[in-house]
Order: structure tokens, then C-alpha cells, then sequence
């Protein structure tokens, strides 16, 4: 397993060579305080592939560490505001260089994980290239359909009548059923 610090300083000089961070990693300038906008990121990398979020760094000063870098008080602000996330986030997190603090945020299998106080639709963002975009309500429903089975088919439509259904299909399921299970359906008219 490589080196946290070597792997950081690696990250480091790409993000300078570059002059962005990227779609799996984001830098903060937070020296004393997060940003508020910390809650979209950890909702954007819990609903894509995870990613790595910087702290101390500033990205309009070339990936400099910021003056005053606090990485006690941050780290502490940060599990907080992972707990304003639902489901919650749980950051594989550790304190690096005073300058620098990166933890690891990992896909969360409940998508979407979103901000508690706005709720699915207006607090779900995922990671795209080197920011948080919001989702549409239409992306909200496929990642909460996707955590289980559908069961569309046992709805019940109430528009429909038996004439809709193929008789001769029909026919053939039910002398099926009678015949692989005639204590259940071998009464059945």
C-alpha cells in the first residue's frame, strides 16, 4: 500500500500541472472553517464513485496551502456536516500534513445520499468534472428505484378490465398452474 503522504503529494502535483481538481478529487480553502457549499460535495461523491476532498489547499493560488490551516477544527466540522447527509457519511478520514487533510469519501449503496435538510430532490448532487451539479427529480427516482427489485408488476391498474388480456395466453397459464400446483389453483374456475 503506497505512502497517505507520498499519494497526497502525488495528488498535489497533478492538481497543480492541471490547474483544476477533478471529478474524483476536490479542493477546499477551508482554513478555519468549511465551506457551505460542503454538504453538495459529500452528497456528489457519495452519489458517483466516491473521491477524495482536500482541505487547506487554495486552487486559485496554484494548489497552495491557505494561512491558518486548522486541520483539528476542520476535521471535527467535517464529521459533523457528514452527519447532515442521509444516509449518513462516513468518511475514511486522517490527518495528513498540517497543510493538507484529505479524506475519502466511498459510493454509498442507499443512493442517493442527499442533504437531510433539503431533502431527496433539492439536496441530492452528484460529481461531475471538477464540480457538484444537483440532480433531477427524474435522476432522484431511478437511483431510488434502483435499491430494490421493481414491483411494477403486481400494481394494480385500474383502467384495465379482463378483456385486455390475451385469452389464449391466459388459458395456457392458468392450465399451467393447475397442472405444477393443483392444491393451489386445481379448484379454481
Amino acid at each position: 500500500m503506497q505512502d497517505p503522504n507520498k499519494l497526497l503529494a502525488k495528488i498535489v502535483r497533478r492538481l497543480r500541472t492541471i490547474g483544476t481538481d477533478t471529478q474524483l478529487v476536490e479542493v477546499k480553502e477551508a482554513a478555519w472553517k468549511l465551506p457551505e457549499s460542503i454538504g453538495e460535495t459529500l452528497s456528489a461523491f457519495m452519489n458517483h464513485t466516491g473521491g477524495i476532498l482536500i482541505l487547506g489547499l487554495s486552487e486559485r493560488r496554484g494548489f497552495t496551502p491557505v494561512e491558518g490551516f486548522n486541520a483539528r477544527r476542520l476535521h471535527n466540522a467535517l464529521l459533523s456536516a457528514c452527519d447532515t447527509i442521509t444516509p449518513p457519511c462516513r468518511p475514511d478520514s486522517r490527518s495528513r500534513a498540517p497543510k493538507s487533510w484529505p479524506p475519502s469519501f466511498l459510493r454509498s449503496n442507499l443512493r442517493p445520499a442527499y442533504i437531510t435538510d433539503r431533502g431527496p430532490v433539492a439536496g441530492s448532487f452528484i460529481r461531475t468534472g471538477d464540480g457538484d451539479k444537483r440532480l433531477t427529480h427524474y435522476e432522484v427516482d431511478r437511483m431510488c428505484e434502483s435499491r430494490m427489485q421493481p414491483v411494477w408488476d403486481t400494481e394494480h391498474v385500474s383502467e384495465a378490465s379482463v378483456t385486455d388480456l390475451d385469452a389464449a395466453v391466459l388459458k395456457t397459464m392458468v392450465e399451467r398452474n393447475r397442472a405444477m400446483t393443483p392444491s393451489v389453483f386445481g379448484g379454481m374456475a
